[in-house]
């Protein structure tokens, strides 16, 4: 029985954790005009998704990922709401997505935001999805209409996170030298698979070298 009223206690201490600490104010006022082409969304509909927090907190909420406002949107208690960054966030599940907050620098500015968890090991790889907006525009001389509102993908950004510090990947070059304890084996690695600073070839990369290189380094030397 105390067992029970423990356990009772603590979930509702961890749902008012979340409300108070992660859901803000309603996305309403923020909203942008529907007149537009392309979506800000990863999914236009709210999925039921996954939010993990620090600790062994787990709740299921309708979720969506604005990418280019970089929150979550959540509907929570009848009202849509917003979820930002946050240290008590682990990791937010979205479909097959896995969404971890890291601090990041991009052109010299410093960043707290969302990133895409697309593989992890001794070393993880990280990606921040960027999308672009368009203003609509009146027509110009020789246009048959105006250019409507639009949002576009843009070129996305990759990093490595290895003992909780997380570095922008600017080139294939770059990327061998963020193992330093690999360096050669990396470079090789990269020139025999033609890796290129895309999604799955990076991918294929971490996912050889977590389950490879990291596991060999490990081992106790006889």
């Amino acid at each position: 029985m105390v067992a029970h009223a423990g356990s009772q206690a603590q979930s509702i201490l961890s749902e008012q954790l979340v409300t108070e600490q992660l859901i803000r104010m309603p996305v309403s006022e923020q909203k942008m005009s529907s007149q537009y082409e392309g979506s800000p969304y990863l999914y236009d509909t709210f999925m039921t998704s996954i939010l993990s927090m620090e600790g062994n907190g787990r709740f299921k909420l309708p979720m969506r990922y604005n990418m280019y406002r970089d929150i979550i949107e959540v509907k929570h208690r009848g009202r849509e709401m917003q979820i930002l960054p946050n240290d008590l966030i682990h990791n937010i599940k979205i479909n097959e997505h896995t969404l971890v907050i890291g601090d990041y620098e991009l052109e010299k500015k410093k960043t707290r935001g969302f990133l895409f968890l697309l593989d992890s090991g001794e070393v993880s790889l990280l990606e921040k999805k960027n999308i672009t907006f368009e203003e609509w525009r009146p027509a110009r001389a020789q246009e048959a209409g105006p250019r409507s509102a639009t949002f576009k993908a843009s070129l996305d950004n990759f990093f490595i996170r290895s003992k909780n510090k997380i570095t922008p990947i600017t080139s294939l070059k770059e990327l061998a030298n963020l193992f330093p304890h690999h360096r050669s084996q990396v470079a090789d690695y990269i020139k025999m698979h033609k890796i290129k600073l895309k999604e799955a070839k990076l991918v294929e990369l971490f996912q050889y070298f977590n389950t490879t290189w990291s596991q060999a380094s490990s081992q106790p030397k006889s």
